[in-house]
């Protein structure tokens, strides 16, 4: 499981690291709602390029966690993001990619790809700092949890999931 948590920190570097680059940058407060269970979770995301752009690749990392039972998802993702036109001071925007993610759950971890899609909506402010919502649903296989180095076959997990963030853009 190394390997995985590497190549999530990795992407999610990625897109972070060149976000003084980036037109926009979201931090992502929220809540990530899978089977029975909602986990709060902390993400940042970044679209690269101007805003005119109908189309810029964007970069995203986050966070969620279980804190009674001590589970993580670390999610590393890219894709492709946009806004529609804007409408007044309402503005939409949208996203579409791959998410690598890593799971440990108690003694149990695991890791996944997903596919994901979101939408969003937010209130442009003058002073450059928009407040909105975004959406995000991510679907793949299901992921293998394994108790860490040992035979214990775990158990399964589904990793449809849907995030709810609050969301600061500047």
């Amino acid at each position: 499981m190394q390997r995985s948590r590497t190549a999530v920190l990795i992407l999610a570097l990625a897109g972070v690291a060149p976000a003084a680059l980036a037109t926009d940058v979201d931090l992502r407060l929220g809540v990530r709602s899978f089977a029975d269970e909602r986990w709060p979770e902390v993400g940042v995301a970044a679209a690269l390029g101007p805003d005119d752009r109908l189309v810029r690749p964007a970069f995203g990392a986050a966070v969620a966690s279980e804190p009674i039972f001590g589970g993580t998802v670390l999610e590393g993702s890219a894709g492709l993001a946009g806004d529609f036109p804007r409408r007044g001071r309402l503005a939409a925007s949208w996203g579409l990619g791959a998410a690598l993610l890593d799971y440990s759950y108690g003694p149990n971890d695991g890791d996944a790809t997903a596919g994901y899609a979101e939408l969003g909506l937010r209130r442009v402010r003058a002073d450059g700092i928009d407040f909105g919502v975004n959406v995000r649903y991510l679907d793949g296989s299901d992921v293998e949890l394994r108790v860490a180095g040992s035979g214990d076959p775990g158990f399964r997990e589904s990793i449809s999931t849907v995030v709810v963030s609050y969301v600061m853009r500047w």
